[in-house]
Protein backbone atom coordinates (compact mmCIF):
# COMPACT_ATOMS: atom_id res chain seq x y z
CA UNK A 1 0.00 0.00 0.00
CA UNK A 2 0.99 3.58 -0.51
CA UNK A 3 0.52 6.65 0.88
CA UNK A 4 1.07 10.43 0.35
CA UNK A 5 0.81 13.02 3.10
CA UNK A 6 1.49 16.62 3.97
CA UNK A 7 2.59 16.73 7.82
CA UNK A 8 4.57 19.16 10.02
CA UNK A 9 8.17 17.39 10.57
CA UNK A 10 8.61 18.50 14.73
CA UNK A 11 11.83 15.84 14.90
CA UNK A 12 13.80 19.08 13.25
CA UNK A 13 13.27 21.97 15.42
CA UNK A 14 14.60 25.52 13.05
CA UNK A 15 15.97 28.74 15.30
CA UNK A 16 12.89 30.33 14.95
CA UNK A 17 11.40 27.07 16.76
CA UNK A 18 8.54 25.99 13.55
CA UNK A 19 9.51 22.76 11.69
CA UNK A 20 9.29 22.07 8.18
CA UNK A 21 6.52 20.76 6.28
CA UNK A 22 7.07 18.26 4.37
CA UNK A 23 5.49 15.46 2.66
CA UNK A 24 5.50 12.33 3.24
CA UNK A 25 5.51 9.28 1.01
CA UNK A 26 4.79 5.91 2.53
CA UNK A 27 5.21 2.57 0.16
CA UNK A 28 5.00 -1.04 2.04
CA UNK A 29 5.39 1.03 5.21
CA UNK A 30 8.77 2.17 4.30
CA UNK A 31 8.82 6.23 4.21
CA UNK A 32 10.78 8.97 2.71
CA UNK A 33 10.27 12.63 3.21
CA UNK A 34 10.12 15.76 0.24
CA UNK A 35 10.81 18.98 2.09
CA UNK A 36 8.51 21.87 0.95
CA UNK A 37 10.75 24.46 1.65
CA UNK A 38 8.32 25.54 4.01
CA UNK A 39 8.03 26.22 7.82
CA UNK A 40 5.27 26.39 10.38
CA UNK A 41 5.10 26.29 14.40
CA UNK A 42 2.93 23.71 16.20
CA UNK A 43 0.36 26.29 17.33
CA UNK A 44 0.03 26.88 13.20
CA UNK A 45 -0.59 23.44 12.24
CA UNK A 46 -3.89 21.27 12.18
CA UNK A 47 -2.42 17.81 11.89
CA UNK A 48 -6.21 17.07 10.73
CA UNK A 49 -6.14 18.41 7.98
CA UNK A 50 -2.74 18.64 7.40
CA UNK A 51 -2.62 22.01 6.59
CA UNK A 52 -1.84 25.48 8.55
CA UNK A 53 -4.22 27.18 10.70
CA UNK A 54 -5.64 30.29 10.61
CA UNK A 55 -2.91 31.39 12.93
CA UNK A 56 -0.25 31.56 10.62
CA UNK A 57 0.34 34.89 8.70
CA UNK A 58 0.53 33.42 5.27
CA UNK A 59 -2.05 31.18 5.93
CA UNK A 60 -4.01 30.78 2.56
CA UNK A 61 -1.62 31.51 0.30
CA UNK A 62 0.73 28.50 2.20
CA UNK A 63 -2.23 26.42 2.03
CA UNK A 64 -3.15 26.76 -1.75
CA UNK A 65 0.66 26.26 -2.46
CA UNK A 66 0.74 23.16 -0.05
CA UNK A 67 -2.27 22.01 -1.46
CA UNK A 68 -0.83 21.85 -5.15
CA UNK A 69 2.20 20.16 -3.94
CA UNK A 70 -0.19 17.04 -2.59
CA UNK A 71 -2.09 17.05 -5.45
CA UNK A 72 0.99 16.96 -8.13
CA UNK A 73 2.53 13.99 -6.09
CA UNK A 74 -0.69 12.35 -5.55
CA UNK A 75 -1.05 12.77 -9.59
CA UNK A 76 2.56 11.06 -9.84
CA UNK A 77 2.07 8.16 -7.31
CA UNK A 78 -1.53 7.44 -9.27
CA UNK A 79 0.69 7.27 -12.78
CA UNK A 80 3.25 4.75 -11.43
CA UNK A 81 0.63 2.65 -9.84
CA UNK A 82 -1.48 2.95 -13.39
CA UNK A 83 1.61 1.11 -14.63
CA UNK A 84 1.81 -1.40 -12.28
CA UNK A 85 5.78 -1.56 -12.05
CA UNK A 86 7.07 -2.02 -8.80
CA UNK A 87 8.41 0.69 -6.59
CA UNK A 88 9.20 1.78 -3.30
CA UNK A 89 9.05 5.02 -1.32
CA UNK A 90 12.65 6.25 -2.27
CA UNK A 91 11.45 5.93 -6.17
CA UNK A 92 8.55 8.05 -5.80
CA UNK A 93 10.73 11.00 -3.58
CA UNK A 94 13.15 10.97 -6.54
CA UNK A 95 10.24 11.26 -9.15
CA UNK A 96 8.25 14.35 -7.20
CA UNK A 97 11.56 15.52 -6.60
CA UNK A 98 12.95 15.81 -10.24
CA UNK A 99 9.62 17.59 -11.11
CA UNK A 100 10.73 20.86 -12.35
CA UNK A 101 7.39 23.54 -12.35
CA UNK A 102 9.07 25.99 -11.28
CA UNK A 103 11.59 26.22 -14.67
CA UNK A 104 10.68 28.46 -17.27
CA UNK A 105 9.92 28.27 -21.32
CA UNK A 106 12.89 30.13 -21.93
CA UNK A 107 15.64 28.71 -19.26
CA UNK A 108 15.01 24.83 -20.36
CA UNK A 109 15.21 26.33 -24.06
CA UNK A 110 18.71 27.62 -23.00
CA UNK A 111 19.56 24.26 -21.46
CA UNK A 112 18.69 22.56 -24.25
CA UNK A 113 20.59 25.31 -26.11
CA UNK A 114 23.58 24.81 -24.23
CA UNK A 115 23.69 20.94 -24.54
CA UNK A 116 23.66 21.28 -28.51
CA UNK A 117 26.41 23.65 -28.49
CA UNK A 118 28.66 21.20 -26.68
CA UNK A 119 27.71 18.72 -29.43
CA UNK A 120 28.65 20.22 -31.68
CA UNK A 121 25.24 19.91 -33.60
CA UNK A 122 24.97 23.55 -34.51
CA UNK A 123 22.11 23.03 -37.24
CA UNK A 124 19.68 21.18 -34.58
CA UNK A 125 20.47 24.21 -32.11
CA UNK A 126 19.75 27.26 -34.80
CA UNK A 127 16.22 25.53 -34.96
CA UNK A 128 14.96 25.44 -31.73
CA UNK A 129 16.30 29.47 -31.05
CA UNK A 130 14.65 30.03 -33.68
CA UNK A 131 11.69 28.46 -31.98
CA UNK A 132 12.91 30.50 -28.28
CA UNK A 133 12.92 33.68 -29.97
CA UNK A 134 9.63 33.44 -31.98
CA UNK A 135 7.62 32.40 -29.13
CA UNK A 136 9.57 35.05 -27.43
CA UNK A 137 8.07 37.39 -30.02
CA UNK A 138 5.01 36.16 -29.79
CA UNK A 139 4.53 36.77 -25.83
CA UNK A 140 6.46 39.95 -25.66
CA UNK A 141 9.28 38.90 -24.42
CA UNK A 142 7.56 36.88 -21.46
CA UNK A 143 10.62 35.57 -19.61
CA UNK A 144 8.61 34.09 -16.68
CA UNK A 145 5.96 31.87 -19.46
CA UNK A 146 6.28 28.31 -18.63
CA UNK A 147 5.41 25.45 -20.70
CA UNK A 148 1.63 25.03 -18.20
CA UNK A 149 1.07 28.35 -20.00
CA UNK A 150 1.44 26.79 -23.56
CA UNK A 151 -1.60 24.98 -23.86
CA UNK A 152 -4.17 24.55 -26.83
CA UNK A 153 -5.56 28.26 -26.53
CA UNK A 154 -1.98 29.15 -27.09
CA UNK A 155 -1.27 27.63 -30.05
CA UNK A 156 -4.29 28.62 -31.78
CA UNK A 157 -3.57 31.95 -30.99
CA UNK A 158 0.23 31.70 -31.85
CA UNK A 159 -0.36 30.31 -35.08
CA UNK A 160 -3.16 32.94 -35.99
CA UNK A 161 -0.27 35.25 -34.87
CA UNK A 162 2.42 33.93 -37.49
CA UNK A 163 0.02 34.05 -40.46
CA UNK A 164 -0.63 37.57 -39.42
CA UNK A 165 2.83 38.49 -40.06
CA UNK A 166 2.96 37.14 -43.25
CA UNK A 167 4.90 33.84 -42.45
CA UNK A 168 3.49 30.85 -45.20
CA UNK A 169 1.78 27.54 -43.83
CA UNK A 170 5.21 25.74 -44.13
CA UNK A 171 6.94 28.13 -42.07
CA UNK A 172 4.26 27.75 -39.52
CA UNK A 173 4.04 23.93 -39.58
CA UNK A 174 8.10 24.17 -39.06
CA UNK A 175 7.83 26.17 -35.89
CA UNK A 176 5.15 24.14 -33.99
CA UNK A 177 6.93 20.98 -34.93
CA UNK A 178 9.84 22.32 -33.30
CA UNK A 179 7.58 23.35 -30.40
CA UNK A 180 5.82 20.17 -29.93
CA UNK A 181 9.82 18.78 -30.14
CA UNK A 182 10.26 21.07 -27.32
CA UNK A 183 7.22 19.57 -25.09
CA UNK A 184 8.23 16.05 -25.89
CA UNK A 185 11.72 16.63 -24.42
CA UNK A 186 10.66 18.90 -21.35
CA UNK A 187 7.82 15.82 -20.85
CA UNK A 188 11.13 13.38 -20.68
CA UNK A 189 12.73 15.79 -18.24
CA UNK A 190 10.19 15.91 -16.35
CA UNK A 191 9.45 19.73 -16.44
CA UNK A 192 5.91 19.42 -17.75
CA UNK A 193 3.64 16.22 -17.37
CA UNK A 194 2.01 14.68 -20.27
CA UNK A 195 -1.14 15.26 -19.81
CA UNK A 196 -0.50 19.11 -20.10
CA UNK A 197 1.02 18.29 -23.45
CA UNK A 198 -1.46 20.61 -25.98
CA UNK A 199 -0.48 18.73 -28.96
CA UNK A 200 -2.39 15.93 -28.28
CA UNK A 201 -5.33 17.91 -29.04
CA UNK A 202 -3.72 20.42 -31.71
CA UNK A 203 -3.46 18.68 -35.19
CA UNK A 204 -0.67 20.20 -37.32
CA UNK A 205 -2.22 18.73 -40.87
CA UNK A 206 -4.59 21.54 -41.79
CA UNK A 207 -1.21 23.50 -42.27
CA UNK A 208 -0.92 22.30 -46.13
CA UNK A 209 1.89 23.70 -47.92
CA UNK A 210 1.05 26.82 -50.09
CA UNK A 211 4.02 25.72 -52.55
CA UNK A 212 5.28 22.94 -54.86
CA UNK A 213 8.49 20.93 -55.09
CA UNK A 214 10.15 22.49 -58.29
CA UNK A 215 12.04 20.34 -60.64
CA UNK A 216 13.90 21.00 -63.85
CA UNK A 217 12.39 18.87 -66.79
CA UNK A 218 14.97 17.07 -68.85
CA UNK A 219 15.26 19.86 -71.41
CA UNK A 220 16.42 22.64 -69.24
CA UNK A 221 18.80 20.23 -66.68
CA UNK A 222 20.46 19.00 -70.06
CA UNK A 223 21.20 22.63 -70.48
CA UNK A 224 22.13 23.44 -67.29
CA UNK A 225 24.29 21.08 -66.55
CA UNK A 226 26.14 21.72 -70.23
CA UNK A 227 26.46 24.86 -69.81
CA UNK A 228 30.15 26.31 -69.99
CA UNK A 229 31.87 28.16 -67.19
CA UNK A 230 35.23 29.09 -67.04
CA UNK A 231 37.72 26.87 -65.38
CA UNK A 232 38.17 27.68 -61.99
CA UNK A 233 35.72 30.32 -61.13
CA UNK A 234 33.07 30.21 -59.60
CA UNK A 235 30.29 29.72 -61.84
CA UNK A 236 32.44 26.51 -62.70
CA UNK A 237 31.87 25.30 -59.19
CA UNK A 238 28.41 26.09 -59.05
CA UNK A 239 27.35 24.03 -61.86
CA UNK A 240 30.07 21.17 -60.30
CA UNK A 241 28.31 21.35 -56.99
CA UNK A 242 24.43 20.79 -58.76
CA UNK A 243 25.65 18.22 -60.52
CA UNK A 244 27.39 16.26 -57.83
CA UNK A 245 24.23 16.78 -55.98
CA UNK A 246 21.68 15.86 -58.95
CA UNK A 247 23.75 12.19 -59.54
CA UNK A 248 24.88 11.59 -56.32
CA UNK A 249 20.87 11.36 -55.16
CA UNK A 250 20.03 14.78 -54.39
CA UNK A 251 23.04 15.01 -51.53
CA UNK A 252 22.66 18.27 -49.23
CA UNK A 253 24.69 20.81 -49.62
CA UNK A 254 25.78 20.43 -45.62
CA UNK A 255 26.37 16.64 -46.65
CA UNK A 256 28.36 17.30 -50.02
CA UNK A 257 30.71 20.31 -47.89
CA UNK A 258 31.84 17.67 -45.72
CA UNK A 259 32.81 14.51 -47.82
CA UNK A 260 36.14 13.69 -47.73
CA UNK A 261 38.52 11.48 -49.90
CA UNK A 262 38.29 8.36 -47.60
CA UNK A 263 34.67 8.93 -48.80
CA UNK A 264 35.19 7.43 -51.85
CA UNK A 265 35.99 3.59 -52.55
CA UNK A 266 36.09 1.45 -55.91
CA UNK A 267 34.31 4.03 -57.36
CA UNK A 268 31.59 4.55 -54.67
CA UNK A 269 30.28 7.49 -52.30
CA UNK A 270 29.81 5.99 -48.94
CA UNK A 271 28.76 8.27 -46.24
CA UNK A 272 26.28 8.78 -43.47
CA UNK A 273 23.50 11.56 -43.99
CA UNK A 274 24.23 14.38 -40.95
CA UNK A 275 20.29 14.65 -40.58
CA UNK A 276 19.37 10.98 -40.13
CA UNK A 277 22.65 8.96 -39.61
CA UNK A 278 21.22 6.75 -42.80
CA UNK A 279 24.37 4.75 -44.26
CA UNK A 280 24.14 5.74 -48.06
CA UNK A 281 26.55 3.65 -50.59
CA UNK A 282 25.95 5.32 -54.10
CA UNK A 283 27.63 4.35 -57.63
CA UNK A 284 29.64 7.33 -58.86
CA UNK A 285 28.30 8.06 -62.47
CA UNK A 286 30.56 9.54 -64.72
CA UNK A 287 29.37 13.10 -64.83
CA UNK A 288 29.71 12.30 -60.92
CA UNK A 289 33.49 10.98 -61.18
CA UNK A 290 34.36 13.93 -63.62
CA UNK A 291 33.56 16.28 -60.77
CA UNK A 292 35.49 14.63 -58.18
CA UNK A 293 38.34 14.20 -60.81
CA UNK A 294 38.48 17.85 -61.47
CA UNK A 295 38.87 19.00 -57.76
CA UNK A 296 41.58 16.19 -57.32
CA UNK A 297 43.85 17.20 -59.94
CA UNK A 298 43.27 20.92 -58.88
CA UNK A 299 44.85 20.05 -55.65
CA UNK A 300 47.27 17.56 -55.96
CA UNK A 301 47.72 17.32 -59.71
CA UNK A 302 48.49 14.05 -61.63
CA UNK A 303 48.91 10.64 -60.47
CA UNK A 304 49.17 11.90 -56.52
CA UNK A 305 46.35 10.07 -53.94
CA UNK A 306 44.55 12.57 -51.52
CA UNK A 307 45.04 12.48 -48.09
CA UNK A 308 42.32 10.91 -46.49
CA UNK A 309 40.57 13.19 -44.47
CA UNK A 310 41.24 16.31 -46.78
CA UNK A 311 37.87 17.81 -47.64
CA UNK A 312 36.91 16.63 -51.73
CA UNK A 313 35.45 20.09 -51.96
CA UNK A 314 37.15 23.40 -51.88
CA UNK A 315 34.38 24.98 -48.96
CA UNK A 316 35.57 23.58 -45.73
CA UNK A 317 39.31 24.85 -44.44
CA UNK A 318 39.77 22.65 -41.17
CA UNK A 319 42.33 24.75 -40.25
CA UNK A 320 40.25 28.37 -40.39
CA UNK A 321 36.48 26.33 -39.97
CA UNK A 322 37.92 24.57 -36.77
CA UNK A 323 34.55 24.92 -34.76
CA UNK A 324 31.04 23.26 -35.52
CA UNK A 325 29.79 27.22 -35.18
CA UNK A 326 32.09 28.51 -38.01
CA UNK A 327 32.31 25.58 -40.41
CA UNK A 328 28.15 26.03 -40.13
CA UNK A 329 28.58 29.61 -41.01
CA UNK A 330 30.73 28.76 -43.69
CA UNK A 331 28.96 26.41 -45.16
CA UNK A 332 25.70 28.55 -45.21
CA UNK A 333 27.99 31.15 -46.86
CA UNK A 334 28.85 28.70 -49.75
CA UNK A 335 24.96 27.52 -50.20
CA UNK A 336 24.01 31.26 -50.54
CA UNK A 337 27.15 31.97 -52.80
CA UNK A 338 25.61 29.31 -55.00
CA UNK A 339 22.03 30.11 -55.05
CA UNK A 340 23.25 33.63 -56.11
CA UNK A 341 25.28 32.39 -58.90
CA UNK A 342 22.40 29.30 -59.82
CA UNK A 343 20.60 32.37 -60.55
CA UNK A 344 23.22 34.44 -62.52
CA UNK A 345 23.52 31.21 -64.66
CA UNK A 346 19.73 30.80 -64.91
CA UNK A 347 19.25 34.16 -66.25
CA UNK A 348 22.34 33.51 -68.63
CA UNK A 349 20.12 30.55 -69.83
CA UNK A 350 17.06 31.83 -69.86
CA UNK A 351 15.24 28.84 -68.22
CA UNK A 352 12.33 30.43 -67.04
CA UNK A 353 13.00 28.94 -63.47
CA UNK A 354 13.99 29.92 -60.13
CA UNK A 355 17.20 27.26 -59.89
CA UNK A 356 18.56 26.75 -56.61
CA UNK A 357 20.88 23.68 -55.02
CA UNK A 358 18.19 22.10 -53.09
CA UNK A 359 16.59 21.73 -56.86
CA UNK A 360 18.91 18.95 -57.64
CA UNK A 361 17.62 17.14 -55.35
CA UNK A 362 13.76 17.70 -56.73
CA UNK A 363 14.87 16.93 -60.10
CA UNK A 364 16.77 13.94 -58.75
CA UNK A 365 13.63 12.75 -57.68
CA UNK A 366 11.34 13.63 -60.58
CA UNK A 367 13.23 12.42 -63.20
CA UNK A 368 13.47 8.54 -61.45
CA UNK A 369 9.42 9.00 -61.00
CA UNK A 370 8.62 10.07 -64.88
CA UNK A 371 11.14 6.58 -65.65
CA UNK A 372 8.39 4.44 -63.98
CA UNK A 373 10.69 3.80 -60.72
CA UNK A 374 8.67 2.56 -57.93
CA UNK A 375 8.39 5.28 -55.20
CA UNK A 376 9.81 2.79 -52.46
CA UNK A 377 13.13 2.37 -54.09
CA UNK A 378 12.94 6.22 -54.84
CA UNK A 379 12.04 6.56 -50.79
CA UNK A 380 15.60 4.52 -50.05
CA UNK A 381 17.36 6.82 -52.41
CA UNK A 382 16.23 9.88 -50.54
CA UNK A 383 16.22 8.68 -47.47
CA UNK A 384 12.64 9.11 -46.60
CA UNK A 385 11.75 7.52 -43.20
CA UNK A 386 8.13 6.38 -44.49
CA UNK A 387 6.80 5.85 -48.04
CA UNK A 388 4.15 8.05 -47.35
CA UNK A 389 6.60 10.74 -46.98
CA UNK A 390 7.96 10.23 -50.54
CA UNK A 391 4.20 9.98 -52.14
CA UNK A 392 4.11 13.32 -50.81
CA UNK A 393 7.19 15.12 -51.88
CA UNK A 394 6.59 13.65 -55.05
CA UNK A 395 2.73 14.35 -55.64
CA UNK A 396 3.51 17.80 -57.25
CA UNK A 397 5.43 16.54 -59.73
CA UNK A 398 2.81 14.44 -60.70
CA UNK A 399 0.76 17.98 -60.89
CA UNK A 400 2.63 18.43 -64.31
CA UNK A 401 1.85 15.50 -65.59
CA UNK A 402 -1.77 15.76 -65.07
CA UNK A 403 -2.08 19.33 -66.24
CA UNK A 404 -0.80 17.72 -69.97
CA UNK A 405 -3.24 15.15 -69.61
CA UNK A 406 -5.86 18.02 -68.78
CA UNK A 407 -5.19 19.84 -71.95
CA UNK A 408 -6.06 17.47 -74.41
CA UNK A 409 -9.50 17.90 -73.75
CA UNK A 410 -9.20 21.09 -75.53
CA UNK A 411 -6.20 20.11 -77.70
Amino acid sequence: MATIKLLLRTSKTLADGSHPIVIRVTVNRKSKFIFTGKTAKVSQWDAALGLTNKKHPLHSELNIYLSQRLLDAQTELLELQRQKKGFSAGTVREIIKDNKPSMTFVQFCDKLLAELKEQGRIGTRGTYRSIKNSVLRFTNNNQQLTFLDIDLAFLVKYEQYLKANGFKNSYIKTMLNKLQALFGKAILERVVKKNNNPFLEYSLSHLRPEYQHRSLDKAKLEILLNYIAETGSIKHDTINYFTFSYYCWGINFTDMAKLQWKDIYNGRLVYNRAKTGKLYNILLLEPALKVVEYYKQLKYGENVIPPAEDYIFPILDPVKYNTPSKATHRIEMKLSLTNKYLKIIEAELGLGEKVTFYMARHTFATQLLRKDVATAKIQNMLGHSTERMTQVYLDSFKNDELDEVSKLLVG
